[in-house]
């Protein structure tokens, strides 16, 4: 629970001012080096979690947040120490020697150089801003604020939010601030940037474990990680949704601390057929836990809207942000926090597997397959196998030209057929949008652990980690994922996509791995509860995405979306006989969300 702090040129002093907007985060316990005339680093910490001041060797000077894990390698020292000493005997590439998630800032002063890190696996932020006056860095783009002022954000990046696509992992909201990519240093010298790699989450070589020995392996890095996270901890809280993930979490921790685990869970009331109680309620009767309930009947879907987007420096799209919200509140102070993000992704649902069996043109098998995994990705199988068919399938070039043709002859204006349709086409073309995401687009992956190596490196992972970071800190709790975890990673990658989707159950290997652990209707369950209808009656009871509210908010909306075709859709909210999609109440949240920060900023038009 750290903010860190840098600034090198013309007005060091602004150091204090980067922190102070980093709000409760760097409240507490701050220190400072500033010896020479031009350059400051710092730290502050959150008031119910103090962490390591500046730390200083000889001319090293290092602010840290994060972690480093424990090993016998590290033989008692303190995790500057090793910091210092991986530094001192390879330079930026000994970053890479590090185990743990952090983020650093290092002044070497004899060379004349500053240095910011982060791990390759991004769960610790750190941004910065070059400009005339010199080079800035801290934890947190809000924490730029006093720099950046009233600059606005940029229109491809308000359009990304709209679109619900995240972000390049090294764009800043705004154009003059930027983000430190995982696994890389950006290092700057006599006023000159340059970044270093030092690290990559590569996908490893294949496991020749036996099916049996892997999921022995498996179950002990899971353990293991939870573990290692929980050491130390006086305090331990877990979200616990009922589903697989947050579930085995809160059960490994519950064996592994001396006290009660505290779990924080959102149920539903007014709606007992969609609540995930039974689920929880399971759960908590297998090991020793201190229930926390939250009620979300009545969800409004954008209350602390404001607070979330002065926390974020802007709008993020991630549509249960504002729902999870209680629940950080729910935490102890200081306490560290087990989150199961993380889980769906270094363990795949079967999306290699799927990809395989198309490739090898096993269609049977395939579509036996997607009946057990369809409804996890909102599909029906059918679908499913027609748009694998279209991509691996016999004669797929012809395939995809005549479907282009029919597609143009039959184009309606009638419902979005993506995510890009209901910004305003001026916008479109001023946001370089559409460019944007064909820059981005990258070759279909040559088999199944490729296809689910590339999802973990997805700009979309390093966003999801940030957030969660800002909400915890923000919060006053250390949120930590252990599914996000390098061993763990590691070997979940090396295994055959078999090993998690097999005879239509996803995920496989983790409920192997946790039979004995987790309570049967866990264990076995198919489904995953996502909250779409809570949200759904939300925006359909919210007077900030009602039709008069969208109409009195056509100027300040019109330079981004077609407010016509906006209000269309907020009209097929109310359709209960046909109600919209998931990936339409997101939009139709983000509009909401776009509103709200164009009322806060005084609406002007896109520059």
């Amino acid at each position: 629970m750290t903010a860190l702090a840098g600034v090198w040129g013309a007005r060091p002093q602004q150091v204090s001012a980067l922190l102070d907007a980093m709000g409760p985060r760097s409240a507490s316990h701050r220190s400072t080096f500033a010896e020479t005339a031009d350059l400051a680093v710092a730290c502050g910490h959150h008031a119910a979690r103090a962490g390591q001041g500046v730390c200083i060797d000889g001319s090293l000077v290092l602010v840290l947040d994060g972690r480093l894990d424990d090993g016998a390698e590290r033989a008692g020292r303190q995790d500057h120490q090793v910091i210092f000493e991986a530094y001192k005997a390879y330079g930026v590439a000994g970053f890479a020697r590090l185990k743990g998630q952090f983020a650093l800032i290092l002044w070497d002063g004899e060379r004349r150089r500053l240095i910011c890190a982060r791990d390759a696996l991004g769960a610790r932020p750190l941004v910065y801003r070059q400009s005339g006056e010199g080079f800035a860095v801290c934890s947190e783009e809000r924490g730029l604020a006093p720099l950046y002022g009233d600059e606005p954000l940029q229109p491809l990046r308000v359009a990304e939010f709209l679109a619900g696509r995240p972000a390049p992992i090294d764009a800043g909201m705004r154009a003059s601030v930027r983000r430190v990519p995982p696994g890389e240093a950006v290092i700057v010298s006599n006023g000159v940037i340059k970044l270093e790699c030092f690290d990559r989450l590569a996908l490893p070589e294949a496991t020749s474990d036996a099916p049996e020995d892997q999921i022995r392996r498996f179950a002990e890095l899971l353990r293991t990680s939870v573990a290692r996270h929980c050491a130390g901890e006086k305090t331990v809280d877990c979200f616990l949704s009922g589903g697989l993930d947050s579930s085995t979490l809160a059960m490994i921790a519950s064996r592994a601390v001396t006290g009660p685990v505290r779990t924080l869970s959102l149920v539903d009331d007014s709606h007992p057929a969609l609540s995930e109680k039974p689920y929880i309620d399971a759960v908590v009767k297998a090991g020793r836990f201190d229930v926390h309930l939250r009620n979300v009947a009545g969800y409004d879907p954008f209350a602390g809207a404001e607070d979330a987007l002065r926390r974020h420096a802007g709008p993020v799209a991630a549509p249960n942000l504002l729902m999870m919200r209680p629940l950080y509140q729910d935490a102890r102070q200081g306490a560290l926090l087990l989150d199961g993000h993380g889980g769906d992704e270094v363990v795949s649902k079967g999306l290699g597997r799927l990809h395989d069996l198309a490739r090898s043109g096993r269609w049977i098998t395939l579509y036996a397959e997607l009946r057990g995994v369809a409804d996890l990705y909102g599909e029906r199988a059918s679908s499913m196998l027609w748009s694998l068919f279209r991509a691996y399938g016999p004669g797929r070039y012809k395939l995809a030209a005549v479907m282009s043709a029919a597609r143009r002859l039959t184009r309606r204006r009638a419902a979005p057929r993506d995510d890009l349709d209901l910004l305003a086409k001026s916008f479109r073309a001023q946001s370089g949008i559409e460019e944007e995401i064909a820059r981005r687009r990258r070759p279909r992956p040559s088999d199944g652990r490729t296809a689910e190596h590339a999802v973990l490196l997805e700009p979309q992972q390093v966003f999801s980690l940030e957030v969660l970071d800002r909400e915890a800190q923000d919060a006053g709790v250390e949120a930590r994922c252990p599914f996000w975890d390098r061993r763990l990673i590691d070997y979940s990658m090396s295994l055959p996509p078999s090993a998690k989707l097999k005879g239509g159950w996803t995920r496989l290997i983790l409920r192997q791995a946790m039979a004995g652990t987790l309570p049967p209707e866990v264990l076995w369950r198919r489904d995953k509860h996502d909250f779409s209808t809570q949200l759904r009656l939300g925006l359909q009871r919210s007077a900030i995405i009602s039709s008069s509210a969208i109409e009195a908010a056509r100027a300040s909306l019109a330079p981004y979306l077609d407010v016509d075709r906006v209000l269309a859709l907020r009209a097929r909210l109310d359709d209960d006989r046909h109600p919209i999609g998931g990936a339409d109440l997101q939009m139709l949240w983000r509009i909401g969300l776009l509103s709200i920060w164009l009322r806060l900023q005084n609406p002007r038009p896109v520059p």
